[in-house]
């Protein structure tokens, strides 16, 4: 399952990122809300820290104010660019969810860098803990292998933020 690099931002369009205007760089963080400077100056400073781009990035609204996070896609760009060199993304289902095991799905995910450096992690995902009722069988598996996948990621590159996982 290794994501095609060409859907992530490169090296230098990152660096772009972050040397564009406040205005342009609010435009590039997922918000439902206009950003204030300092949320975006903020916003881009916890990028840059991070070596990620801006554009993985999400305010969320959260108790009365907004909680920073990172996308999914960001983390999988980390992942991309870490310097010990991916070698494999391998998501594999331990148990698909269906009507007879009462829709629970287990999965793990193994991330292989250069040298052998292995990350596993397992997830699972039940038809009673997701949120949408009308919920297929196949979208609770699906969900379980990204879970996995987030939690592999995490783990890996040691992710600084919660993962947002918005449409």
């Amino acid at each position: 399952m290794d994501k095609d690099k060409s859907t992530f931002p490169t090296q230098e369009i990152v660096k772009k990122e972050y040397s564009l205007l406040w205005q342009e760089q609010r435009a590039l963080i997922r918000c439902d809300h206009p950003l204030s400077e300092e949320e975006v100056r903020l916003a881009v400073q916890v990028a840059r820290t991070h070596s990620i781009p801006i554009s993985a990035l999400a305010l969320v609204p959260s108790g009365g104010g907004f909680k920073l996070y990172v996308t999914v896609e960001g983390v999988l760009w980390k992942v991309h660019n870490d310097p010990r060199g991916l070698e494999s993304i391998e998501p594999e289902v331990i148990q698909w969810a269906s009507e007879e095991n009462t829709g629970i799905a287990k999965a793990k995910c193994t991330i292989t860098f250069g040298g052998g450096r292995r990350f596993v992690e397992y997830a699972q995902h039940s038809k009673a803990g997701e949120l949408d009722p009308a919920s297929t069988i196949d979208h609770i598996t699906n969900k379980c292998i990204d879970l996995a996948l987030q939690r592999a990621c995490s783990v890996a590159i040691g992710v600084p933020l919660p993962i947002y996982q918005g449409e």
